[in-house]
């Protein structure tokens, strides 16, 4: 997640709000899913930066921000562990799924990039799942 930090601040935002503002999107996803509910990541994502952002002196408009901050996730890298890992579970003739908290898309492109997708059957996430 460190790389949401720079798009942070590349909004004019604090860069510690990054921190706050996931922890509580988390909980939010939990706490819809506590009481019955569900909503994509995505959505939810947007809507709490929304409300963290609100009052800040940005260097941009809040939709704008929100689209630069949220957008983030797609460039997020894969530790760098990964793929040697997933290479050696592979070796070992071990199926791999994933389970996410975001879309299958943005998994799917991380997965690309790190080269590492044609190891997994399927990208499954708690939006097929909906609750």
């Amino acid at each position: 997640m460190l790389p949401m930090v720079k798009r942070f601040e590349d909004v004019g935002a604090p860069a510690h709000l990054s921190t706050t503002w996931f922890a509580g999107l988390l909980r939010h996803g939990f706490a819809l899913t506590a009481v019955g509910a569900s909503d994509s990541f995505a959505h939810i994502a947007a809507e709490s930066l929304r409300v963290s952002l609100h009052g800040l002196p940005l260097k941009r408009g809040t939709a704008e921000a929100v689209t630069h901050i949220v957008d983030g996730f797609a460039a997020l890298p894969v530790h760098a562990d990964v793929p040697d890992g997933i290479r050696a579970l592979r070796g070992l003739g071990i199926r791999l799924v994933t389970l996410g908290n975001g879309s299958a898309s943005i998994a799917e492109g991380l997965f690309d990039q790190a080269n590492i997708r044609e190891h997994f059957e399927r990208l499954l996430t708690v939006e097929d799942a909906g609750r």
